[in-house]
This record gives structure tokens, C-alpha cells and sequence, in this order.
């Protein structure tokens, strides 16, 4: 089964955990088979991450400008997909909007 819809979710480096409110709304958009788009920077990026990897969530595709993401942190399982080495932080948002637009 493919998702049919997908959510991106950007947040500020100054957010270190999403509330529970933003954890529930995942959770069940998971459970529907959404796709969800996260970034690969410090903050909510990383507890994005870290939520779903803990979630046991396949669907999830990880953008990062680098050519090596920096926090990836579903290294052991590697189910997350993996967009790397965008030209800069806009042509990132761009890939990751188109992404989401053509859902």
C-alpha cells in the first residue's frame, strides 16, 4: 500500500519536542497511511524524527541540504527515505512543497 496524501511538517530549532496535541494529530495521519515530510536540522526536525522512528512508521521521508544528513535518526532500521544534498536551504523547501503539493 502507497500513501495517498502526505503532510510535510517544518518547525523552529528552538521547539525541542512537538506538544501532544502535534503527536496525536501524527499519530493518527499515520495510521490513515499519510507520508510524512520532515526535515534533517536540530529541534523539531529531530523530535519529528526521533517521535516517528519511535512510532515504527515506514512512511517518512527525511530532506536535508547536506550531502549527509545530520540527525537521520532511523539509521538502524533505515525505513525512512532519505533526500540528500538539496542546493540550500531554498531549493530544500521547494523540493520538499512539491513533494507535498503532487501528494
Amino acid at each position: 500500500m502507497y500513501p495517498k496524501k502526505k503532510m510535510m511538517i517544518v518547525g523552529s530549532h528552538t521547539i525541542a519536542e512537538p506538544d501532544r496535541r502535534v503527536k496525536l494529530m501524527i499519530s493518527k495521519l499515520c495510521g490513515e497511511g499519510w507520508h510524512i515530510l520532515v526535515g534533517d536540522h536540530s529541534g523539531l526536525d529531530a523530535a519529528l524524527q526521533e517521535y516517528l522512528r519511535d512510532m515504527h512508521t515506514d512512511w517518512v521521508r527525511v530532506y536535508t541540504a547536506r550531502p549527509r544528513p545530520q540527525h537521520n535518526l532511523d539509521r538502524a532500521r533505515n525505513q525512512f527515505k532519505l533526500v540528500a544534498d538539496i542546493a540550500g536551504k531554498e531549493g530544500l523547501l521547494a523540493q520538499m512543497v512539491g513533494e507535498a503539493l503532487r501528494g
